[in-house]
Formats: structure tokens, sequence, C-alpha cells
């Protein structure tokens, strides 16, 4: 009897389960996964007596007891909860983590071209996901640190025409127009007004750089000193700190911050800076106005591109590239993924739609059925994993110690009859019965997508089950009835309410969020499951205005970098005193925030201190181009 056979690294038995890989697949296709896999260990749930004590990428069990799955009692239509349950204002005080991060680079780019009209060239790395599928920042390295001073230099040199001024850059050095420039521009880039310090600071660099009576100059290493400050690069949520030991209010401007990156990705725009200086932000009718804004504005389908792009593994499909799925026939299936969620978004917006509109009756299920979700999780137990986890809010354990590295399809067999090993061995079951199941509805697609009747010439068996652990199920057959049952199901609206929740917080949620999620989920099932108007829900709690309390010193003052008149060169004498004026503000805000903060800091401290060193190798962009 012939087999096909796929041998499979020992991490690739934490992508597909407790063991095994698919059969009829090339060595490539493996090595793909087994990437996926060192992702997926690298934010897997940290089990605790037992129990999955971490809920993933902003979303998850919430503390549920792994293997706690849904139960056939939890399907149903959407409704409000009972009257009684508590709202937002019922949720009390509990912890709101608000760590300090850097931009992701996907803010970064949005924010720079927000800022300077021109779009970044620097092919930065993708951002690690370490804990689930979203990558809320860049790890600033010192090769990551190196192409951002490079690209600052470009933005500066592109900056030299004077469009960023508000006189004409051929005019003789004007101070008022420098103060202007300075507290416009470099306000933007911190998302807050300057301090009269920092105001007065950016201005004496302005004259430096000017100081020959060459206003581009001036205009130049403004923008570059701007783009490389910490200032600029890291998300700051200090808080207004106006009760000791208390959760803290953010600031205007700190919440406008918040709302932009949700909405947009990038910095706050005129109109929402407006809202933040005359206070509208800290009334719910205020945010509300400023996010049903932003819901119509010609940049909030990017904003949702990218959160279906991280949610759906839609950036992880280069991995999977091969013989049998070409770069091409990938970009191709992206590109239809990304053309229906926006045509979802432009009509009702509504998560039933997600799951069940299709264009293609071979490919009922909506997001399920999308080629690039099928290829992206390629099996049985990667399909059901998918489900329980990005759509229930489930968390699988990590398999056992000593799992099988293969699976074996015989020729006589199909695929659903070797995976069935998976539910019958006892040293696998208690995980694989969450996830296989539900993987085996999607036996009409094979692992490259493609809609099959026959599987190695035997009738395709899709039925499946969403079983609980208390031994309860709901049966389904096929994809269809799978994407109505979770269409229905309020655990799915629930499980998206926490995960948008948990993306526009950018963090982890756990249980201390359960009550904030119960209520947005109430007004986004009162929505008729709207998305929009559950992200009109998030940004109107108080959870997503807050953070942490934590004790904050005496502001301290930025020390000076030496600002001497006249035209700086060599070009060293430039890049010198950029990098000196982005040691300082990051020395003054790691003294601001709590000791993680500090170590985020100390992080880009170093990498400046790397760049230093690298600085006489970078070359100077050419020509502005």
């Amino acid at each position: 009897m012939v087999r096909l056979r796929c041998e499979l690294v020992l991490v690739l038995g934490w992508a597909v389960g407790c063991g095994g890989g698919i059969s009829q697949r090339t060595v490539s296709e493996a090595a793909a996964d087994a990437g996926s896999a060192g992702e997926a260990q690298a934010g897997g749930a940290q089990q605790v007596g037992g129990t999955s004590s971490v809920a993933m990428g902003g979303y998850g069990s919430a503390g549920t007891p792994a293997g706690v799955g849904m139960a056939a009692a939890s399907f149903g239509g959407h409704s409000p909860q009972s009257a009684g349950a508590p709202g937002v204002a019922g949720c009390g005080p509990s912890p709101n983590l608000t760590p300090l991060q850097p931009l992701s680079s996907w803010e970064y780019g949005q924010s720079v071209l927000a800022l300077t009209n021109a779009g970044v060239t620097a092919v930065l790395s993708d951002d690690a996901k370490p804990l689930g599928p979203f990558a809320y920042s860049m790890d600033l390295s010192a090769a990551k640190v190196q192409q951002l001073f490079s690209e600052a230099e470009r933005q500066g040199t592109l900056a030299r025409d004077g469009k960023l001024l508000p006189c004409s850059v051929n005019e003789p050095v004007d101070g008022k127009c420098a103060q202007a420039f300075v507290d416009s521009f470099v306000g933007r880039v911190f998302r807050r007004p300057l301090s009269d310090a920092e105001s007065s600071r950016y201005v004496n660099l302005f004259k430096t750089g000017s100081g020959s009576g060459d206003m581009a100059s001036g205009v130049e290493l403004v923008v570059e000193a701007a783009l490389m400050s910490p200032l600029f690069l890291h998300k700051i949520y200090l808080g207004a700190q106006t009760t000791p030991g208390a959760l803290q209010p953010l600031t205007p401007f700190e919440v406008a911050a918040r709302v932009s990156f949700l909405f947009t990705g990038a910095l706050p725009d005129a109109a929402l800076w407006e809202a933040a200086v005359d206070g509208d932000l800290l009334s719910d009718k205020g945010i509300e106005t400023s996010a049903r804004r932003l819901l119509a504005s010609p940049v909030f389908p990017g904003a949702v591109q990218h959160f279906h792009e991280q949610w759906l593994g839609l950036d992880e499909l280069p991995r999977f590239v091969s013989a049998q799925l070409p770069e091409a026939q990938m970009a191709e299936m992206r590109d239809e993924t990304e053309t229906f969620v926006q045509a979802v978004f432009a009509a009702k917006r509504r998560l039933p739609d997600l799951l069940h509109s299709s264009a293609d009756p071979m490919r009922p299920a909506g997001l399920l059925t999308e080629p690039s979700t099928l290829v992206r999780f390629n099996n049985p137990t990667q399909r059901g994993r998918f489900v329980r986890e990005r759509l229930l809010c489930d968390v699988v354990p990590p398999p056992p110690p000593q799992i099988p590295k293969t699976i074996e399809v015989a020729a006589d067999q199909t695929r659903r009859q070797a995976w069935e090993q998976h539910v019958t061995d006892p040293s696998c079951a208690s995980c694989h019965r969450l996830m296989d199941p539900i993987g085996f509805g999607f036996e009409n697609f094979d692992a490259q997508g493609r809609y099959r009747v026959t599987d190695n010439g035997l009738p395709v068996d899709a039925s499946g089950e969403i079983a609980d652990s208390d031994g309860s199920s709901e049966a389904f057959v096929g994809t269809a009835q799978l994407a109505t049952l979770l269409g229905d199901s309020p655990k799915v609206g629930k499980c998206l309410a926490r995960t948008w929740l948990g993306y526009g917080l950018q963090r982890v949620t756990d249980t201390a969020d359960d009550c904030v999620v119960d209520s947005v989920y109430d007004r986004f099932a009162s929505a008729d499951l709207d998305i929009g108007e559950l992200l009109v829900a998030i940004v109107k709690t108080p959870r997503f205005r807050s953070r942490d309390p934590y004790p904050v010193p005496t502001v301290p003052t930025v020390p000076e970098p030496t600002f001497t008149p006249g035209p700086i060169e060599p070009l060293s004498a430039r890049r010198k005193l950029v990098l000196e004026l982005a040691v300082a503000e990051a020395r003054w805000l790691q003294a601001l925030v709590p000791a993680e903060g500090k170590e985020v800091v100390d992080h880009y401290l170093s990498s400046l201190r790397d760049l230093e060193i690298q600085l006489t190798q970078i070359q100077p962009p050419a020509g502005g181009q």
C-alpha cells in the first residue's frame, strides 16, 4: 500500500495541535507551517494548574479553564443581556494596563505620511506578534533604529521644499515663521501641544540649522529630529494624574491619539486635534461625534483592512508560497479577501455578513471559505483552532511534550480518516476534540483551498460538531451550516467585541475586562451587530479613556544639546546633534514612566548608542529620492 508521508519538525506539533502535519504536501509547505508554529508557540497560552491563564492578542478565554468551549445552549439569536446586567457605568474600577510601547511599523508609516505627505520608503521588517495575531509595536532594535534614522533623513531632505512651512522657504529667516512651524509640526509629531521648553528647544534647533540664512536647512533639521524623537516613536499615555492611587483619565490629546490609532492607524487629524483642544473628547457625546466622523472618513477602510489582515492571517500568506501556490496566486487570494471585507464594511458592516455573504455558491460561508483563510489554516486542526480561538475566544492548551511528528494518509483513505486518530488517541483527544471536529466541517476544501467532493477518490464527509468540555455539542454539516451557527451565536459576537476591545487598547484582555466586554457587546447586539457601532461603544467606555495609576516624579528638565549658530557641517555634525536630542528626550521620558516603561525606553537608548557608532556608515539620501 502506497503511503504519502510528510515529515514535520517537532515545533509544527503546536501549529496543528497535538501532533501531525498534513499529507500530500511539499517539504516547503511543511516548513512554512513550522515558521507559523514558532510564532504560535511564542504566543501560546501559559498553563497554570491545567487552566489557560492568558487571553491571547486582545482576545481569548478571559481566564476560562482551558478546553471550555461553546455549549449547545449558547447558540441562538443575538440579544442584549437581561435587565440589570452591568453597563459601562456599572463596571467598577479594575486594573487597566496601558503599556508604553513603540508605534507599530504600520502606524509609523501611516503617521509619517499624514505628517509630511511623503510615503515611507524604508522596508521595515515585520513586527513580532508575541501574544496573538496582532502586532502592536515594532522592536526598536539597532537595525530598525538605523532604518528609521535613514528614513528621517530622507523625509528631512524632502521637506527642504518648504511645503511644511507657513511662509515661503525662500524668504529671509523669520523667527515668527519658525515658531509657528515648530508649534504646528512638532506638536503634531508629539500628538499634543508643546511645552514652552520644547517649543524653545526646537526653535533653537531650527535657527541653528538655518544659521547661514538657509530656511530649508532649518526645516530639514527639525523634521529629522522630530521623527527620531522617542516622543514620536512611542505611544505615550501618562494620564491626567488627577487623583493619586485611582485610575487616571487620559488627557484629551491622549484620547485623541488612541481614537486616531484605532480608526486610522495614524496621529490625529486637524478636526480630532480641535476636539481635544475644546475638551469634546472628555464627554460621551463628543467622543461619539468624532468616532462617527472617522467611521465615514476615507482613511477608515485602511484601518479595517489592517485589522483583518492580522486577524485572518493574510499577512502570513507569503510563508505558504509553493509550487502549487505561487506568489501571484497568493496575492490574488489576499486581494479577493480584502475586497470582500471592504464590501461588507461599505454596506451594513454586520458580523453575520462577514460569515454569510458570498458571490460563489461553492463558498457559502464568507470569511470561513475565502481561499486565503483555507490556505492559511490548511488542515482540520488548524481550521478548527481558527474557529475556536479567533471566533469563539477559547484558548486551546499546548500539546503534551511527547507528540507524533508525522501523520500518514493512505492512498485508500481520506484525510479525515487519517486525522481521526487525534480524537481517538488518549494523548491527543483532550485538546483535539475541541478543534478537529470543527475542522472536519471544512473537508470540502483541500489544503490549497480548492472545492472538492471527493478525497483520494472517496466521498468527502464534511460533518462536524462544536464540542464542549461538559460533553455537550452542536452538530453541523459543511461550512454553510457552520457559518449559520457562528453567525447566530452570542459567543461569537462577544468574542468579536473582546477582540476589537483588545485591539483598541493594544494589549491582551483578561477577566478584569469582562464587564466592559459584556457592556459593549450589549450595545453591539442592540445595533444589529453593526461593527461600526461596536467601535463607537468601545471608545465611549471609561476603560478606553483611562489607565492604571502610578506615581509620577517631578517632571525633569530635558538636557539641552549644544546649539551653535551657523551652518552645521559636515553632515556628521548634523547627525550628532539629532542623535543628542533623541537621547536627551529619551532620558526625560524614562524618568516619567513606571518600571516596565523604563525598560522599553532603555531598549531605544541602547539602539541609539549603537547607531552613534554606525553613523559614519550611513550614507546621506541622494537628491531627496
